[in-house]
């Protein structure tokens, strides 16, 4: 094999692993996300925070903003369904 070949061969198994890391990224935010959601409608407040922290924690990085933000958006949610437990 020639120095050239190896390079490439090199590069494109990266392209790969950042795939598969992107891939698992999206996937467990997504199913953390809909677990979370699925906690809160059943006011499983406890749970639901902690999952969504976690999916939060695994998605992390630059790859699935949106995600992250849904997540984000569910852990306010969280946080006025429990305020409002509270008040009566």
């Amino acid at each position: 094999m020639q120095l050239g070949n190896a390079c490439s061969a090199a590069k494109q198994d990266a392209r790969r692993s950042l795939a598969a890391v992107k891939e698992l990224a999206r996937a467990r935010g997504e199913t953390y996300l809909e677990y979370a959601k699925k906690y809160l409608t059943q006011r499983d407040f406890r749970n639901a925070k902690a999952t969504a922290v976690e999916g939060r924690r695994l998605c992390g990085g630059l790859f699935y903003l949106a995600v992250q933000e849904q997540l984000d958006d569910l852990l306010r949610d969280i946080e006025v369904a429990e305020a409002k437990l509270l008040k009566g």
